[in-house]
């Protein structure tokens, strides 16, 4: 996960490393006899204002030949209420009181890891790149806490191989330590970077790089199904490989991928004039995906392959790169007809200093009566809390032709307030076949804000509201294509109660559109409880539009939870759409899961075990399928076996 960050002229505080003789053990208890030789740090503020956080924390940082070791002491005077559902490696529940280590060995303000630790035994790496969560790829870190009489505190260990070291010797990284408080809900760090205070981003300096480890060797994870899918036998296998090619750069491969162990997100009734993608949930895509972000590829557009590779790293800390190309054989794209399919990503970034950033990104996919390329330029400066952007993006069409969209984007950030203003121009003919476009044949403004402010005290405890207003028009004609305002409001009150408002007004290529709507849940900021009730009403096309959503939320026990959403939409018919699932740890490794959907008067499910992330052998046995939307006649047994091949 990157750390984003934008620069002031200011003075960084400078924090000595410390290497120690005797590592600490990590057990959750913060021996000062064990950390008494660390760099010590204390103070937090809230992460959006500036304010000074209530109640106290301490830090230690310190260093051996092997990892770099970290501690935490956070008061509260209601240890009773410390949230930590959490319990696995990998795994950081939202709502769980954590702390996070984000830490910059290339000392260039842009290549963040960071380690989160909870008051139990759960830990997150969350790497400069993006990652999926495949243990046996992603590495781990040792991390451990426990509640005390005065609040909670943790360990923990980072081995140096986790890193990307720049090369062996003496150097500066950056750092920055956050908290977040579930009780409060609201996040805290150290170094307060907002408002254009980038630069402000502490050094831990002097720090004695080992030589960079490159794990050289092979990673291999086939994996092997077989079973019966609508009456018929079926089997099959296939190959994910990972290597690193420097300490910088990474290469994985894929070999007839198999995603059927996959649940993907389930898009709500939600109106929309314009498509709408679900998150992307596939390890091969996850790897690395913040090397390839960019409007011209949404990975959600390829489906499926025979083949993929990709490569990603920096060629120097101010250098990045992507490169990717999967290969499909006799598959139909579009309802077209049978062929060979290839894609092709690649992306290069250049971030020459902490305000200015250039990205070049490219595409290319090809199937049976279709080539199309697309490109992305884009170069960001921040000038303290402002910031500029342009964008120019292209393609090349064998259907629709060249097309193009230019963009600039003014934007303001300060004591919890964004805003920005973009200016925007898409012709008819823009078709990037693997990006994500909602409109095209669009000229116009739009304009955007965001506010948020908490309190520690009082009946009102939060505000957020978010507002926006565009005007476009047709690029290929006169007249207004479509103009209107939205607005989302949020209050989170003492009582335990979130209550929002919003409403929307359009006039859509001359339909007079409007919505209202208001929602509520209860008990805000619960890990482990929320109900919650949204209504809408309002009009689209001149026909009257009502929603009503429902959703429920139950963690039992911790191992076990359940989670129910319902949905009736009445708008030109009648809609109804259900989900329940069901998720039951039976301890560290193994997970019983399943889902039920009910859409439109389809009904669909599944139900899995799964033995994972214990670094050895994987297994996977479902009923069904988790992603049809009926019932599959379906049960397989999937296997996956790691091993490496040592180079």
């Amino acid at each position: 996960m990157a750390l984003l960050v934008s620069t002031a002229a200011a003075d960084a505080q400078k924090f000595p490393a410390v290497k120690i003789a005797t590592p600490p053990v990590i057990d959750g208890a913060v021996d000062p006899a064990e950390w008494g030789a660390a760099t010590k740090l204390s103070g937090m503020v809230d992460e959006r204002t500036g304010d000074p956080m209530p109640g106290e924390a301490r830090f230690f940082l310190a260093y051996d030949k092997d990892a770099v070791y970290f501690a935490a002491i956070c008061t509260d005077d209601r240890p009773a209420e410390i949230r930590a559902n959490g319990y696995r490696v990998n795994e950081m529940p939202s709502g769980d009181d954590h702390v996070s280590l984000s830490l910059d060995v290339t000392n260039s303000l842009n290549a963040f890891d960071t380690f989160r630790v909870n008051s139990r035994t759960a830990t997150l790496f969350e790497a400069s790149g993006g990652r999926a969560l495949k243990r046996e790829w992603v590495g781990e870190f040792t991390g451990k806490g426990r509640v005390t009489a005065t609040g909670w505190e943790c360990e923990a260990r980072i081995p140096w191989r986790l890193l990307n070291l720049p090369a062996k010797g003496r150097h500066d990284a950056r750092f920055n330590i956050s908290r977040y408080w579930g009780r409060l809900g609201r996040a805290y760090i150290h170094t307060f970077y907002e408002n254009g205070r980038g630069n402000d981003t502490p050094f831990w300096s002097d720090i004695e790089y080992p030589e960079p480890f490159v794990d050289r060797s092979i990673k291999l994870l086939p994996y092997f199904y077989t079973g019966t899918d609508k009456g018929q036998f079926v089997a099959n296998s296939g190959l994910d490989i990972k290597t690193a090619l420097s300490s910088q750069i990474q290469a994985i491969g894929s070999i007839n991928p198999d995603f059927r162990n996959i649940e993907n997100q389930v898009l709500s009734l939600d109106f929309s004039r314009f498509e709408r993608l679900a998150d992307e949930s596939r390890p091969f895509f996850l790897e690395g995906n913040d090397y390839f972000e960019s409007a011209v590829f949404a990975s959600q557009r390829i489906s499926g392959f025979d083949v993929g590779s990709k490569f990603y790293g920096r060629l120097d800390p101010k250098t990045s790169f992507g490169f990717m190309d999967t290969f499909d054989a006799s598959t139909r794209t579009d309802g077209g007809p049978r062929g060979d399919r290839n894609d092709i990503v690649a992306s290069f970034e250049r971030q020459q200093d902490s305000q200015t950033s250039v990205r070049f990104a490219a595409t290319s996919t090809t199937y049976p009566g279709i080539r199309n390329q697309a490109y992305m330029l884009r170069a960001s400066r921040d000038f303290g809390p402002w910031g500029l952007t342009v964008r120019e993006q292209g393609s090349n069409d064998t259907a629709d032709g060249f097309g193009r969209r230019s963009e600039v984007n003014a934007s303001f950030g300060q004591n919890g307030f964004f805003g920005n203003v973009s200016v925007y121009r898409t012709t008819e003919n823009f078709q990037p076949r693997l990006g994500f476009v909602p409109q095209t044949d669009v000229r116009g403004f739009a304009a955007r804000s965001f506010y948020e402010r908490s309190w520690d005290r009082g009946n009102i405890r939060s505000v957020s509201s978010f507002s926006n207003y565009y005007v476009n028009h047709r690029d290929s004609r006169s007249g207004l294509y479509n103009r209107g305002a939205f607005s989302y409001n949020n209050v989170r009150l003492a009582s335990g109660f979130t209550v929002s408002l919003s409403g929307s007004v359009e006039d859509f290529e001359g339909s007079k559109d409007h919505t209202i709507g208001t929602g509520v849940r209860w008990p805000a900021l619960s890990p482990n409880l929320n109900y919650g009730i949204d209504i809408t009403t309002g009009k689209f096309g001149g026909s009257k539009y009502q929603q009503i959503s429902a959703s429920f939320y139950r963690r039992w026990k911790n191992r076990f939870s359940t989670n129910f959403s319902y949905q009736v939409q009445n708008y030109e018919g009648i809609r109804r759409q259900a989900i329940a699932s069901a998720n039951y740890d039976l301890d560290d490794t193994r997970t019983i899961s399943g889902r039920l959907l009910a859409d439109d008067g389809k009904i669909g499910g599944y139900l899995s075990f799964r033995r994972s992330g214990n670094r050895g052998a994987e297994y996977f046995l479902i009923l069904g399928d988790p992603n049809s939307p009926t019932f599959v006649s379906s049960l397989i047994l999937k296997m996956s076996i790691p091993f490496e091949i040592k180079r």
